[in-house]
């Protein structure tokens, strides 16, 4: 066979820029030529916040630890920031907005050019790479993640004016757009086979991992390209150069993983991803039957698992 997918690491772990104290710039070599940070649940649990006064390691501070730690880390390293600080919107009146955000239409934001830290990016979202994150509000009682409904919509927004002004065009897609894939009933059905017990065997967190396989349909339905997950923020242009994002796909369209478990060879996890329409569909199958072989030898199965486990499959693994 060929390719599963293809690798980088470009991508920096959360856990490795929370340090207990403020960002340096002798800190600045990790971040270097990097596309991103991802501020995980994992990350918040390793990392230290406690020098950011009124917040916790708790996965809800997320919203506020992502936008004090951008704002450090675009003053210290390189001098430069994609992004507007907190203290610039308020200045000029400008909220930055914690109501659930729309999900038809991603809001724009007018990048002022009178502020020296921010990057020429293209006014033209026709102009702009796409950048898509999947969410679907689970009702709080089936709901396993942790965070609560505010912290969702502030982490989204957060998530949307930083790809925005790193120069990207940002958009939140859902189950809605899933269902939309010719072979969504198909892909469900099977889908019900994947083991998904969790921790303690009781399946609490199963509608969580459901839309985690399911996003893959869903990028297929939108024409694919690149998606993060909603806590993967930007480093410059979150091209990993000193140029913006070209608007065509790396590696002519082909699956592309940008982050991998720290020291592993090409153990994938999926918070930054990009393939064309057809590899998206390609990859939800190839992540769907990897989870359907697991449901007699594992109580627990999810699609950063099977993304881990294809690296050991029979096809050819290039990086």
């Amino acid at each position: 066979g060929g390719d599963v997918f293809k690798w980088t690491d470009d991508v920096v772990d959360g856990q490795y820029v929370l340090l207990g104290r403020e960002w340096n710039s002798d800190d600045c070599q990790i971040t270097n030529g990097k596309r991103g940070v991802h501020f995980s649940h994992d990350a918040m649990e390793k990392g230290n916040v406690s020098y950011i006064d009124g917040v916790s390691n708790d996965a809800n501070s997320r919203p506020l630890v992502v936008q004090h730690w951008l704002d450090v880390w675009g003053n210290t390293c390189n001098g430069v920031s994609p992004v507007r600080e907190t203290s610039q919107l308020l200045a000029n009146n400008e909220q930055p907005p914690l109501e659930e955000p729309p999900l038809e239409e991603p809001p724009t934001l007018a990048l002022q050019a009178s502020n020296p830290n921010l990057l020429p990016v293209n006014g033209d979202p026709n102009q702009r790479p796409k950048m898509y994150t999947f969410f679907h509000r689970i009702d709080a009682e089936k709901r396993g993640t942790g965070m609560e409904d505010s912290k969702d919509n502030a982490l989204l927004d957060a998530w949307r004016e930083k790809w925005t002004a790193a120069g990207w065009d940002p958009e939140i897609i859902n189950l809605d757009h899933a269902k939309q894939h010719s072979d969504y009933e198909r892909f469900y059905e099977r889908l019900q086979l994947v083991p998904m017990q969790g921790n303690g065997g009781k399946s609490v967190n199963r509608p969580y991992n459901e839309l985690c396989f399911l996003r893959w349909l869903a990028m297929a339905s939108v024409g694919g390209g690149f998606m993060s997950d909603y806590d993967l923020l930007p480093l410059g242009y979150g091209s990993g150069d000193s140029n913006p994002q070209p608007m065509e796909l790396p590696n002519n369209g082909e699956f592309t993983v940008y982050s991998i478990v720290p020291g592993s060879q090409g153990a994938g996890i999926p918070c930054l991803v990009s393939g064309s329409p057809e590899e998206w569909t390609r990859m939800a199958f190839r992540l769907l039957e990897n989870g359907v072989e697991h449901k007699d030898k594992e109580d627990h199965w999810t699609d950063m698992f099977a993304l881990m486990d294809l690296r050991y499959g029979g096809d050819v693994f290039k990086w």
